[in-house]
């Protein structure tokens, strides 16, 4: 491909994915249905990060958006030819470009490109509280994207950059002032962090977690069920875990540290696996069960 026709896919790449992103904050903010419009501004916010982010493989090299496994080589340019999916686009941008992402940001693409895959192929409700603290972090990653990865680029397109720049600061506070009158009625120090608007503003209740913030909602029944303990408080044998985090050992090696909740009285326990029988249970290593057969090797 020549230098001018890679620099007008590049631009092309970048351009559209400003113009879907600012159409995604314009279809959160609609005023006319808000359950379609949310759907839609959800679409339209995957779209707008995957286009970035097969810009900023364009920059590295043309044929990187491209699907080139197996016999097929390396493509002449051809608006036919198929360009690899955006999970796909995001794991060569990290590979392949060395673009480093934070663990934060990563979570909120896979988040964005989940949610607009379910909008796409199921029938799925979206609030649209839930759909503006979407659109909001996706800009904030595009913002990311445009002022470390495509600052050349961006320079094309002030105007659009400076729109978008201007939508993320309203959106943005939108989503803090929601948190600031949740935060007056609600305590959410012991709130966790709801898988699909991550914010930190799921509660317990009697029938499972709901989301204070986007309204997302998980029954106990849903959530894996922790047979190797039962709850400290209350004696319940149900509980259910909410999630895992890596943590070093002691010998600075990630170990997983799983969160579980009691459903009867809301009860919260860290539990570790343990590397023999690898039952869960709350200690440093070993379970009872396996500390003697420790202490004798």
């Amino acid at each position: 491909m020549r230098p001018r026709d890679k620099r007008n896919l590049q631009n092309s790449l970048f351009l559209n994915g400003l113009r879907f992103l600012l159409r995604a904050s314009r279809d959160a903010n609609s005023r006319g249905d808000k359950e379609v419009n949310a759907v839609f501004a959800c679409v339209h916010a995957g779209v707008g990060l995957e286009l970035l982010i097969k810009s900023r493989l364009v920059k590295e090299h043309w044929s990187l958006i491209y699907d080139v496994d197996g016999a097929t080589g390396i493509p002449a340019e051809d608006e036919k030819l198929k360009t690899v999916g955006a999970k796909q686009a995001l794991s060569r941008m990290q590979k392949l470009c060395g673009v480093q992402i934070s663990p934060k940001h990563l979570q909120a693409i896979g988040n964005v490109l989940d949610v607009r895959n379910k909008a796409v192929h199921y029938s799925t409700e979206i609030k649209v509280e839930h759909a503006k603290s979407l659109v909001s972090r996706s800009l904030d990653i595009a913002i990311d994207l445009v002022d470390n990865e495509l600052k050349s680029t961006s320079k094309k397109f002030l105007v659009e950059v400076k729109e978008l720049r201007e939508t993320s600061l309203k959106l943005d506070h939108f989503v803090k002032a929601r948190l600031a009158r949740i935060s007056k009625t609600h305590d959410l120090s012991k709130a966790f962090k709801c898988p699909s608007c991550l914010h930190v503003a799921e509660v317990p209740s009697e029938i499972g977690l709901s989301c204070l913030m986007c309204g997302g909602a998980r029954g106990w029944g849903d959530l894996q069920e922790c047979a190797d303990v039962s709850c400290y408080s209350c004696g319940g044998i149900e509980l259910r875990v909410l999630g895992s985090t890596l943590i070093p050992d002691s010998d600075g090696l990630p170990d997983t540290n799983w969160h579980v909740m009691c459903p009867e009285c809301f009860e919260e326990i860290d539990l570790i696996e343990c590397p023999r029988c690898e039952a869960l249970h709350e200690g440093s290593f070993f379970c009872d069960g396996c500390q003697g057969w420790a202490d004798h090797q």
